[in-house]
């Protein structure tokens, strides 16, 4: 009866073990599976993180192009304007003013043409970052909850 209670013993001493080691490679691999989650979720945003600066990029990019383009139009309009009001006066004799106002409507028609645009454009960007924003938070939640 002794030596029964001794291999009993020896068996359970055996199956606790086993318990113990099984409970330790769960434990191990749902570690593992808790870094590789989170590199991906890092890895994630990281990418997110350059997708949004590569649109910040693009929106500065495009902001200078049109003020470039704006400024060109401004010199030209303002030579054209210089050349109008030599002409005038030659042909005129100096009597300018409808001239001026004329020059000062269309240039404020090239002011509000310009902000309109630029106004514009800043809105669409604004809706693509949000937009972007807003698919990067359902990629990230997608990924937490899969």
């Amino acid at each position: 009866a002794e030596g029964e209670k001794m291999l009993v013993s020896q068996s359970l001493g055996r199956d606790v073990e086993a318990a113990e080691r099984r409970r330790q490679s769960q434990e191990r691999e749902h570690t593992q599976s808790q870094l590789e989650h989170r590199r991906e979720v890092e890895a994630l945003l990281e990418s997110h993180r350059r997708e949004m600066e590569g649109l910040k990029e693009t929106h500065r990019r495009e902001s200078e192009l049109s003020q470039d383009a704006h400024r060109r139009d401004l010199d030209l309009f303002k030579e054209a304007h210089r050349r109008d009001m030599e002409d005038f006066q030659q042909a005129h004799g100096g009597d300018v003013e409808e001239l001026k106002l004329r020059h000062r409507r269309e240039l404020e028609e090239l002011r509000t043409s310009f902000h309109d645009e630029a106004h514009l454009q800043h809105a669409q960007w604004q809706d693509k970052m949000e937009s972007l924003q807003h698919a990067h938070m359902l990629e990230i939640q997608r990924r937490e909850s899969g």
